[in-house]
């Protein structure tokens, strides 16, 4: 049988061993091992993650149309920015 090994964290932090005690918990009573409830919850926050991404693409999108095309040049503005310093 293969195994795989997940290593979460949160906002480069580890996430705290009780919490994962209690899911291995709560994983018992359910009769079921960890490792499919792990595999459920991962697929579950890629899906949101990526309808999350599609959302933002779809807005900033909308927003662009809205707004139309902004003609810049911005060298003037960084050499005035430089020069004032």
């Amino acid at each position: 049988m293969n195994e795989l090994t997940v290593h979460f964290t949160a906002h480069n932090q580890p996430i705290d061993p009780e919490f994962l005690a209690r899911l291995g918990t709560v994983a018992e009573e359910y009769g079921v091992s960890i490792d499919p409830q792990t595999r459920q919850a991962i697929a579950e926050t890629a899906q949101k993650r990526k309808r999350s991404v599609e959302e933002f693409i779809r807005k900033a999108n909308a927003l662009a149309e809205e707004i139309g095309p902004v003609p810049s040049d911005c060298a003037d503005d960084i050499r005035a920015l430089r020069d004032s310093r």
